[in-house]
């Protein structure tokens, strides 16, 4: 490690246990395994210039959206939590605590109460922080847009979209979400050009 690296002992929530028997790390009785950032990173790099960012994105996307929607709805159900539509956007606000809990970076989140949407603001994204020096021109966080996603779907009980607006790994500060109540359009994805300078 680097000599101006910060380290500090793990503190995980209850519901991050593991599995005696298996090792396995369980997130919500959910097991999981570490990967590292850049390996998670490098896969991503390789399978949008294999398939190309509309393609790649879509399949990172769907697949973050339905799996952390599960993790989500799983957790939900193991701490008997219910959410009204009025409390909703509050209980979206900590949005960057399931995030940096699940190791994808910090941020903060900024309500649009009367539209009932969110922009989620992240800085230290895994995925752009490995990807910056790549050479992608256009945000390549599809993975953490489909996560946002899924959290916001599971705890209301509705569709929620995420599409990525800003994004380190094309210079921009930090990387930023737009979160709304609806489905995603094919043609966030659809057509796009190849994402390589």
């Amino acid at each position: 490690m680097g000599g101006n690296t910060k380290v500090k002992k793990l503190e995980l929530p209850d519901f991050v246990t593991r599995n005696t028997d298996t090792r396995h790390i369980l997130v919500g009785g959910m097991p999981h395994s570490l990967i590292g950032n850049g390996m998670a990173a490098d896969l991503f790099a390789h399978l949008i210039r294999t398939i190309g960012p509309g393609m790649a994105g879509r399949f990172f996307y769907d697949s973050s959206k339905e799996y952390i929607c599960d993790l989500q709805s799983n957790l939900i159900r193991l701490h008997g939590t219910t959410f009204t539509e009025e409390k909703l956007l509050d209980n979206l606000s900590n949005l960057p605590f399931y995030l940096s809990t699940y190791g994808y970076g910090t941020g903060e989140v900024v309500i649009d109460a009367e539209n009932k949407s969110l922009l989620v603001k992240m800085q230290n994204s895994f995925i752009a922080e490995e990807l910056k020096d790549e050479g992608f021109d256009k945000p390549v966080c599809y993975y953490l847009a489909g996560a946002i996603a899924g959290i916001a779907e599971a705890c209301a009980g509705t569709e929620y979209s995420c599409i990525e607006t800003k994004c380190i790994a094309n210079g921009d500060p930090h990387c930023e979400f737009e979160l709304s109540p609806g489905s995603l359009s094919d043609k966030l994805y659809n057509g796009a050009k190849n994402g390589v300078k």
